[in-house]
């Protein structure tokens, strides 16, 4: 098993564009709480990488396509503190059965997007079979035709607050 503990300074708050793109035999990754921003394709095509930690205190943003590819991958924890969620960031992640993320979209105010967001650029983008669960921990509205194309899906669980 391959770990990486992803600090590499104490002062460290950025994983740059790019930093771990097709590390192949990483299986765990834990991001300590000193980062605060994701890079794009910081982690795609990881495909070997199967537990992911982010940081539950530090962490606002994460970039396109940060953690596509990971086909290991069977579930991601995208804390409330993120602020901003880049396009695709699961896409490709074919074995992913449960996603737990603050909103729905690019960020908590973001009604023009859907669930699909998440795995492509397109609302009308197919949703893994694999995924099973959705968590929403602090969204505020849910849009029309949410998850679309999503018919594996068989739980679905709501934050209070939910305004539309």
């Amino acid at each position: 098993m391959t770990y990486y503990n992803v600090l590499h300074s104490s002062v460290q708050t950025e994983l740059v564009d790019n930093a771990f793109y097709h590390c192949k035999n990483v299986e765990t990754i834990e991001i300590p709480d000193t980062i605060v921003s994701i890079g794009t394709l910081a982690f795609h095509n990881c495909s070997s990488l199967k537990q992911l930690t982010l940081p539950k205190t530090s962490l606002r943003t994460i970039g396109n396509n940060a953690f596509a590819s990971c086909e290991s991958l069977t579930s991601v924890y995208i804390p409330v503190t993120v602020t901003e969620i880049g396009t695709n960031i699961l896409g490709g992640d074919t074995n992913l059965r449960e996603v737990t993320i603050p909103y729905l979209g690019a960020s908590k105010t973001d009604t023009a997007h859907t669930f699909a967001y998440l795995f492509g650029t397109r609302k009308d983008t197919e949703i893994p079979a694999s995924v099973v669960s959705v968590v929403l921990l602090d969204a505020v509205t849910v849009p029309d035709s949410a998850f679309k194309n999503a018919s594996s899906i068989q739980t679905v669980t709501l934050s209070q607050g939910i305004d539309s």
